[in-house]
Order: C-alpha cells, then sequence, then structure tokens
C-alpha cells in the first residue's frame, strides 16, 4: 500500500491513519486536561473505494 497515489495526492489509508492518530491524541489532550472536548470527535473517515 502506498502512502501517495501516482499524481502525489494521499491515499485513503493514509489519510483515515492521520485523521485516527490525530483523534487519538486529541483524545489524551482532554483526557489530560488540555482540552475542554475533543474537536475530531464528528469526523468520519473516509470510505474505501470498492
Amino acid at each position: 500500500m502506498s502512502i501517495l497515489h501516482a499524481d502525489g495526492q494521499p491515499s485513503v489509508a493514509a489519510i483515515n491513519s492521520a485523521l485516527a492518530a490525530l483523534k487519538r491524541a486529541l483524545e489524551l489532550a482532554v483526557r489530560y486536561g488540555h482540552l475542554p472536548s475533543n474537536p475530531a470527535l464528528g469526523v468520519r473517515p473516509i470510505p474505501r473505494p470498492a
């Protein structure tokens, strides 16, 4: 699996992986009192192409 497509755009898997990492980091920031809530909670991953 490549991170970038031939045209230089990130793959769906790469975007979804980055989103998961961001959500986790923000979740920890909430847990440790750095943020009042996780602003990424409502963001859904991009559906994988069939």
